[in-house]
């Protein structure tokens, strides 16, 4: 049983048994009752459980209210959204740092890709990465001091990471095209897509070293990886599936400890953009179809689906913060 208390509080209370004993009760403090709420809820699943919740989570993701492209965050079911920007131009896939402070994103408002990143409790902005040619994909590390990104610096895309020395570093310097680096659970390794053989996955050392492609075995296609950051067998990832007009993409998770692929959704549409939340059994993805985009969640023990952002609105490329 979870209650609001006042302005911004909520108390959960667990109970069992007839007549009705109460086992637990606490109260929790939140940025408003909402918040407040969510955390309440996540504190149930806790107790009850022993797994994390993950609906106090925040979102940071592109919404096209304005008509326009912009970063928005969210609660996890969309309420306490906030307009981060006001590009009018093209942004894309916003990323929190783990503390929760910052969001890099790719914008076009100067007229190219650059990365930029955000101070969400100041407001203060600046520009990460303003090389010539492409700059996306920027990805903090699980502990925060490293940014992975794919740049082109004028020549081929390879992944690069910013160090908390403020050098940088070339890490993959192949001769073909790099893609949407993501982090292992421990931060000593990197996934992304390469186009060195059709589009596959592809890990490396995230000091650097040898590339080595990941036996996906499921696709022609395979790009947009997210490593589970509770099981580091698992990756979620994009994948096309089916031929001519019917061809599509999906989510699929490939999982390290038995070598194996497999669909998780069958979505009407394009379902692409999976992340992991912090519970490591449920995620969310964006199920793109010919005039809307939507979030949402996935268990991927059931797989059930569940949306997260109203249809009538246009939401995708979402990363989450954990609680």
């Amino acid at each position: 049983k979870v209650d609001p208390l006042g302005g911004a509080g909520a108390r959960v209370q667990i109970s069992s048994g007839v007549p009705e004993k109460t086992l637990f009760t606490e109260s929790l403090a939140g940025e408003n009752t909402r918040a407040a709420v969510l955390r309440a809820i996540d504190r149930a699943i806790f107790k009850t459980s022993g797994k994390p919740g993950f609906f106090s989570g925040k979102l940071a993701y592109v919404g096209e209210d304005s008509g326009f492209t912009e970063v928005y965050t969210s609660d996890l079911l969309f309420g306490n959204r906030v307009r981060r920007t006001s590009d009018s131009v093209e942004v894309i896939r916003p990323r929190w740092s783990p503390d929760g402070t910052y969001i890099v994103f790719t914008s076009y408002k100067s007229g190219f890709p650059d990365i930029h990143r955000l101070n969400v409790r100041t407001n203060r902005r600046d520009i990460l990465m303003r090389m010539n040619g492409t700059n996306m994909g920027a990805r903090y590390s699980p502990d925060g001091s490293r940014i992975a990104m794919v740049l082109t610096g004028g020549k081929n895309a390879d992944v690069w990471t910013l160090e908390a020395s403020g050098a940088l570093r070339n890490l993959s310097r192949s001769d073909a095209l790099e893609a949407a680096p993501s982090w292992s659970p421990d931060g000593g390794r990197l996934i992304f897509s390469s186009d060195a053989r059709g589009n596959q996955l592809y890990v490396m050392s995230s000091q650097g070293g040898r590339m080595r492609r990941v036996p996906t075995n499921i696709s022609g296609y395979c790009a947009e990886p997210d490593w589970n950051s509770v099981n580091a067998n698992l990756i979620a990832f994009t994948a096309a599936m089916g031929s001519g007009s019917r061809a599509g993409y999906q989510i699929a998770i490939y999982d390290m400890s038995t070598g194996t692929s497999e669909f998780v959704t069958s979505e009407s549409g394009d379902a692409i953009e999976a992340a992991w939340l912090n519970d490591g059994r449920h995620l969310i993805y964006t199920l793109k179809r010919a005039n809307s985009r939507q979030i949402k969640i996935l268990d991927t023990a059931t797989g059930k689906t569940f949306p997260l952002s109203n249809p009538r609105s246009v939401a995708s490329q979402a990363s989450v913060l954990a609680p």
